[in-house]
């Protein structure tokens, strides 16, 4: 071959161009910048990162902590649930900690506040609907009267209505204000706490003639603070505090009486089996022990119950 045929040859040591290739060359005019797309197809990286940040946002960390978020402070949020986590100072999710400081301690002391004045309107209303107060009085006065002389003439006497508490675990609260004369209705106390307590532990009647009144023996036999021993100790030596029962061994209350006067009830029974008896015979035939079943049926079936210690 010629040198002027080798000038007008291709060169074939570079190879064909690929088509592609060619045409690419020849739509993209010289000094002009090729445009590409910059997506998935072309980014293959970029594909990942979409699919693990998609996979963060559908975990059920991230979707567990912004439910907490809401029920805890979103204004819709259902108001039981709320009030359920505000006790707690900070809750904890997934790593998370979601600190509410005096705003919880706050709004749990003003939810137990509200639940509580709930539950003695409450106790309130079926207290008048089973007519418990007139049954109490009928029991005194048409049973226990009668098979004790004396008794409405006992110095200082006055009896109450203890049941198991729908607001609290192990706690009893009191149903109505003594009778014939007294305060002390709504009030609630541990089921830890002095011969109710006691009565209630054991599901067994329980009568005291002459039980100390100072403060130092309340505390170390009766299970008291000092600050409730000194509201006890009220020189009220002598107790008969009732199991109350309801078809076999179903528990519906305590029927309490107490005495400014040593061994009040002591002579006016024989024993303690002798009070067991005679009053829980007198509550069935008043009506009382069924009406303070139904009470507690209906009222606990509703109530939060809520279990302050394992």
């Amino acid at each position: 071959t010629s040198p002027a045929q080798s000038a007008n040859m291709p060169d074939q040591s570079k190879g064909p161009k690929p088509p592609d290739a060619a045409r690419a060359s020849d739509q993209v005019p010289s000094g002009a910048t090729e445009f590409r797309p910059t997506g998935e197809f072309n980014n293959p990286g970029s594909s990942c990162w979409g699919r693990d940040l998609l996979r963060i946002f559908i975990s059920w960390p991230f979707v567990g902590l912004l439910l907490l978020v809401y029920l805890i402070y979103g204004k819709d949020a259902p108001r039981p649930i709320k009030e359920i986590l505000k006790p707690f100072k900070t809750v904890k999710l997934y790593g998370a900690e979601l600190s509410s400081g005096e705003e919880f301690a706050r709004n749990a002391s003003e939810a137990f506040e509200s639940y509580g004045k709930q539950t003695a309107i409450e106790y309130d209303r079926k207290v008048q609907i089973y007519e418990i107060d007139r049954r109490l009085a009928d029991v005194v006065e048409k049973h226990l009267s009668t098979s004790f002389d004396g008794l409405l003439q006992v110095p200082g006497f006055r009896c109450t209505i203890h049941v198991a508490d729908s607001l609290f675990a192990d706690n009893l609260y009191q149903l109505l204000d003594y009778y014939p004369a007294g305060k002390g209705k709504n009030r609630r106390k541990s089921i830890r706490f002095g011969i109710i307590g006691k009565t209630w532990r054991l599901s067994e009647t329980q009568v005291q003639g002459n039980v100390s009144t100072k403060q130092r023996d309340l505390v170390l036999e009766w299970g008291m603070t000092m600050k409730e021993a000194a509201a006890a100790g009220q020189g009220r030596p002598s107790f008969v505090s009732a199991i109350l029962m309801h078809e076999g061994d179903n528990r519906v209350g305590i029927f309490f009486m107490d005495s400014t006067k040593p061994n009040a009830f002591s002579n006016l029974a024989c024993s303690t089996v002798a009070w067991d008896e005679i009053i829980n015979t007198a509550c069935k035939k008043t009506g009382l022990t069924k009406a303070l079943a139904d009470l507690n049926r209906e009222i606990r079936e509703n109530g939060p119950l809520v279990t302050l210690e394992d």
